[in-house]
């Protein structure tokens, strides 16, 4: 099976199951001289295996115990159906050993499964099916045909880009002719959607044959060869065709069988109308593609025949054979800038002048929004009006700027000392046991600072790393931005001193503290700056040094921190992951939940005694109740200003500070387990650091791959709250 092209093939896929896949997908490896993963109940598959005749076919069965039902959601069959056969077949072909996969199974499973399992090529924000429709003249394609219901103008875009490049290798078209479904032909014809996806289509490069708008009627003249329409409309106007192909063929078998002279005419006309039944069949075509993916999946319907399940198998590997993908790749990169922001001037658009306080009319972008479907109860603790009225913005509005230059985030780093304290040596020396805090905290151990070591060494271990995976050197730095509720000293502030462990000189350098919030807070100033200023170098870092400032009688808080440190790099241009938006909020009533002492409030003269105030203190009921639809709302607001849902979001990380809330916020937000990244168990609340910490780790366990939407979620003392999404 080394050299060959290798097809994972959901067998239990499908209302008739092995008993037709199998078959089916054994006469295609035949024919196309390819290698077979079957995918499902062992026992099953090689039943029918033993029914068919397998000389010269290489194949192999490979077990899955469980089978997605047609009645079960998407989301709950990639959150607990691991073993299914259909997320077992994604995972043989996000871990390389095959190229694609076809089912005939739960289609939204499929599509859940394709999109978080293997992974979206870079640049592809949502995977579009495609199908394959009979016309006058020849098959064309149809798409999207239900994978996004709803979709913006630049997804449309992205939809042509994908279907240019299977056209051109499967259809054979060396120039694809693109139109876009619409209400009238001209221009200016169609919805706000329709009408901005036309002028993105016309600034497309890389040699796309945009043909302008095409009408519903002409989809089956032959006259383009890809019609471009969202997921909503693509359905309808496949499952309209299917239905009225059917009900013609009815219709004309019931009137060629109605006397004897139609049925003397059927005998003589018998080849045409076999022709003509073959020209009609889906069987002839197999399945529609999901394009987009890193790795070929084909979705069959559920009633396919094992002559659909052959052509779909057939079609993939020629998917494979042509290296479709690879042209499909060069098309987006092609048209980077239109396919994830759209025409400049609609960007534009989206900003406005709106009065500050003092007077002034000043140019920044509009305000988020916060859904208003939660009851009072589950919303966040700020005020916000009623619906129809004027709302007040969640979140800090950022420069206009920073919509209109590409912020990346160019690198990152984390540092953890060497010094790792478990539950178990807490019980040493604290009330409390390991199966207490596991239970409570979701959390086994945390790292803690030698002697001499302090928050600015962790953040300058840190800093080197990002540097380092940003292929920057420290001269080229510009502002160093550090966020910390536990700095080396109130002055000087420790980016200063991080700047100076760097050998950094003449960067502007500051502090903040936004407490757990830190990190995202950091991203906003950093995209300000940037934007402000295209030629800047910004290194953010955040970095704690909490058990310092822990009440080890304490077992509510001491057990919960730890000491560690991120970093990453953010420029306007270079490669890296794309900033696409950050909120951030907070709530100065709730300041009391959650406070470390030492400042003026709570001065201490030299030899007074410490109190209990000097150090983290926490009411951890009213915390645990705010974070959650805090961070639940903030992050429902950042994808709801970029028309993105939970579903185009391929990896929540949220700040690592208790599993429950986790496991809470994760919940009300729709987001599957398998697609929230914990790896709070390993290092504890880290504050700031939290969030950067964890996108390292995440990158480096492979988790975190290219192409991936990452969604942001953060809170912390002050009240503070963010949510940020970043496009790797």
């Amino acid at each position: 099976m080394n050299n060959a092209t290798i097809i994972a093939v959901d067998a239990m896929g499908g209302d008739f199951g092995p008993s037709v896949v199998v078959p089916g997908a054994i006469e295609a490896a035949r024919d196309k001289g390819i290698a077979l993963l079957l995918v499902g109940d062992q026992a099953k598959v090689q039943a029918e295996l033993a029914k068919i005749p397998l000389d010269g076919v290489a194949y192999d069965v490979v077990h899955a115990s469980e089978v997605a039902g047609m009645d079960e959601k998407p989301s709950d069959i990639l959150r607990r159906r691991k073993d299914a056969s259909i997320q077992v077949a994604c995972r043989l072909v996000r871990d390389g050993q095959a190229h694609g996969i076809v089912s005939a199974g739960h289609s939204g499973a499929t599509v859940a499964c394709g999109m978080f399992i293997m992974g979206r090529i870079p640049g592809v924000d949502r995977p579009a099916l495609a199908s394959i429709m009979p016309t006058e003249k020849n098959p064309i394609v149809l798409l999207d045909v239900g994978a996004n219901v709803d979709c913006k103008p630049h997804h449309l875009f992205q939809f042509g880009l994908m279907a240019d490049a299977f056209a051109r290798d499967l259809l054979a078209c060396e120039s694809p002719r693109i139109g876009l479904l619409s209400i009238g032909e001209e221009e200016g014809k169609g919805n706000t959607q329709v009408k901005e996806a036309y002028e993105l289509f016309k600034l497309a490069q890389n040699g796309i044959n945009f043909v302008g708008n095409v009408e519903g009627r002409d989809i089956f003249s032959g006259e383009v060869d890809v019609v471009v329409c969202d997921g909503f409309v693509g359905n309808v106007a496949l499952k309209l065709s299917e239905g009225l192909s059917t009900s013609l063929g009815r219709v004309l078998k019931r009137e060629l069988l109605s006397g004897l002279l139609p049925k003397i005419g059927t005998l003589l006309a018998k080849s045409a109308f076999r022709r003509f039944a073959q020209f009609v069949d889906y069987a002839e075509y197999g399945g529609a593609p999901l394009l987009g993916l890193q790795g070929i999946a084909f979705v069959c319907h559920g009633k396919s025949n094992s002559k659909a399940v052959r052509s779909a198998v057939k079609l993939a590997a020629t998917f494979v054979e042509k290296k479709t993908n690879e042209r499909l790749v060069k098309a987006i990169s092609a048209n980077e800038e239109l396919t994830r922001y759209g025409k400049p001037s609609n960007r534009a658009a989206q900003e406005t002048f709106l009065p500050e306080p003092d007077g002034e009319t000043r140019f920044r972008s509009r305000p988020g929004t916060v859904s208003t479907d939660a009851p009072d109860s589950e919303r966040p603790c700020v005020p916000h009006p009623a619906p129809a009225a004027p709302r007040a913005p969640t979140g800090i509005s950022h420069m206009t700027a920073s919509r209109d230059i590409a912020c990346r985030v160019r690198g990152f780093g984390a540092y953890t000392p060497v010094d790792v304290l478990t539950n178990f040596d807490l019980e040493k020396f604290v009330e409390t046991t390991d199966e207490w805090i596991t239970t409570r905290t979701g959390i086994k151990q945390r790292h803690r600072l030698a002697e001499g070591q302090n928050a600015s060494d962790a953040a300058a271990e840190a800093a080197r790393l990002a540097l380092a995976d940003a292929g920057m050197e420290p001269g080229e730095i510009t502002h160093v931005i550090n966020a910390t509720c536990t700095p080396d000293y109130l002055c000087p502030n420790t980016a200063c001193l991080v700047e100076a462990k760097l050998g950094i000189m003449g960067a502007m350098a500051f502090d903040f503290n936004a407490a757990c919030s830190g990190y995202v807070y950091g991203l906003s100033m950093a995209r300000a700056i940037v934007a402000a200023q295209p030629e800047a170098r910004v290194l953010l870092t955040a970095t704690e040094a909490l058990t310092r400032r822990l009440n080890w009688a304490d077992r509510t808080t001491c057990v919960l921190f730890g000491d560690g440190a991120g970093a990453s790099v953010i420029t306007a241009d270079g490669e890296g992951a794309l900033l696409e938006d950050v909120l951030c909020a907070s709530d100065g009533n709730l300041g009391g939940l959650l406070t470390i002492g030492g400042g003026t409030h709570t001065p201490y003269a030299k030899g007074d005694p410490v109190g209990d105030d000097f150090f983290v203190q926490m009411n951890g009921r009213d915390v645990f109740k705010h974070a959650v639809r805090n961070m639940a709302a903030i992050s429902q607001d950042v994808l709801a200003r970029n028309g993105l849902t939970t579903d185009d979001v391929a990896l929540l990380i949220p700040h690592q500070a208790n599993l429950r809330i986790i496991e809470a916020v994760g919940d009300r937000l729709g987001v599957p387990a398998e697609r929230v990244f914990v790896n709070l168990h390993e290092f504890g609340n880290t504050s700031a650091a939290s969030v950067p910490l964890a996108i390292a780790d995440a990158r480096a366990k492979g988790v975190l791959r290219p192409g991936m939407r990452v969604l942001l979620a953060t809170f912390g003392g002050g009240f503070t709250w963010g949510a940020a999404l970043l496009h790797f």
